[in-house]
């Protein structure tokens, strides 16, 4: 991505009444810990520093900052924090009560915040190259699932051939499914609410499974982010919060699997746009013989921007229905289904066929989008 230089300022274009509206909503989301939050975005986004330019993610008009992932891990843990004892997550002592915390979420909470803090260095100091980046969170991913073998064990892999149901081919695929989706992940943080809609749902599908006050206070701070990211598109992720949450959805898909609650083909479908418009724009750039790490704006969510905008859409309402509208379709029907009791997640068969269908009407959209944009 392009950064705008920290000399610029940040546009102030969002009206008192909004943001006394965006406050209110924010409050009655999170209380006080939610307010909080949007204080928090409102300062960061009167700030000059560690912004991107306007053309960065081809989809705005406006500078942005990349400090999103900072209020929502700071909301992450006021809601933890904060909430926890009004919930009941304590007991008179301080201690954690276990029935309300499941500790698996925990224990991958190192590597995604050593994975996060890459994306953090990035976001400031903009020195790490793309190759580099992703070679670090392969170390990071390689180290986690060393240290956690059950995150990968050997039994929830009997389909493959035994020469490849060995550990240590498991320890590097595990590794590199992990960097290949926080590099998926931070792609699609170029729409407002794109990222973080595919996340919240995929936690709250999670927690509807395996109720986990980590998730909860998570899914929290995303719905007070995204409020602020949809209204004003003044906010993004940055590589902080896209490389945090993507690494985090990664291992927890891989530990749900492994405890049998997930077919492999339901995780995705719950994450396909990412996934799938990753592959495709890397074969594609790969067709035209351009670098697949390049910053580019090839992507299906900013030919469907474009194709909004070009039929008199405003920018910030084509920008945020382009990227919630893709997680509500993505994300939201496979979660639909399942959450409906309509379709079960162990089922397969049905979810290899869903995910095929997927793919194949994803690249059909994505190409007659960019024929409607090259057309006009």
């Amino acid at each position: 991505m392009n950064r705008q230089d920290s000399s610029l300022p940040l546009p102030r274009g969002t009206s008192g009444l909004s943001l006394l509206i965006l406050g209110a909503l924010s409050a009655l989301v999170g209380g006080l810990i939610g307010l909080a939050m949007f204080a928090v975005m409102v300062w960061l986004c009167r700030h000059s520093w560690v912004v991107d330019s306007a053309e960065s993610h081809g989809i705005s008009e406006q500078h942005s900052s990349r400090l999103g992932g900072v209020a929502i891990f700071l909301g992450y843990l006021a809601f933890i924090f904060g909430a926890g004892q009004a919930l009941g997550v304590y007991d008179e002592r301080g201690w954690w009560v276990s029935s309300k915390l499941n500790l698996t979420t925990s224990s991958f909470a190192v590597p995604v915040i050593l994975i996060a803090l890459v994306g953090l260095w990035d976001d400031f100091a903009h020195h790490l190259k793309p190759a580099l980046r992703l070679l670090l969170v392969g170390l990071l991913s390689c180290a986690a699932l060393y240290a956690n073998p059950d995150f990968m064990p050997a039994s929830a892999y009997s389909w493959l051939p035994e020469a490849l149901n060995q550990p240590l081919i498991l320890l590097v695929a595990g590794s590199l499914l992990v960097t290949g989706f926080v590099n998926a992940g931070n792609m699609a943080d170029g729409a407002n609410g794109l990222l973080g809609g595919v996340i919240i749902i995929f936690l709250l599908v999670a927690n509807w499974y395996q109720g986990d006050f980590h998730l909860q206070a998570l899914v929290m701070a995303l719905v007070v982010f995204l409020l602020f990211n949809l209204a004003t598109g003044r906010i993004f992720l940055g590589d902080f919060g896209s490389y945090g949450l993507s690494s985090l959805v990664a291992f927890l898909a891989l530990d749900l699997y492994a405890r049998g609650d997930f077919t492999l083909w339901f995780l995705g479908a719950m994450l396909a746009y990412p996934c799938v418009e990753m592959m495709r724009v890397v074969t594609s750039r790969l067709a035209r013989h351009e670098s697949p790490f390049s910053a580019g704006n090839d992507h299906m969510h900013n030919y469907a921007y474009e194709c909004l905008v070009q039929r008199g859409m405003q920018n910030i309402t084509a920008n945020s229905l382009t990227g919630i509208g893709i997680a509500l379709i993505s994300a939201g029907m496979p979660a639909f289904l399942v959450t409906s009791g309509a379709v079960p997640t162990p089922s397969t068969d049905f979810w290899f066929a869903y995910f095929i269908a997927y793919l194949v009407v994803h690249v059909f959209v994505a190409q007659w989008l960019q024929r409607c944009v090259e057309e006009k």
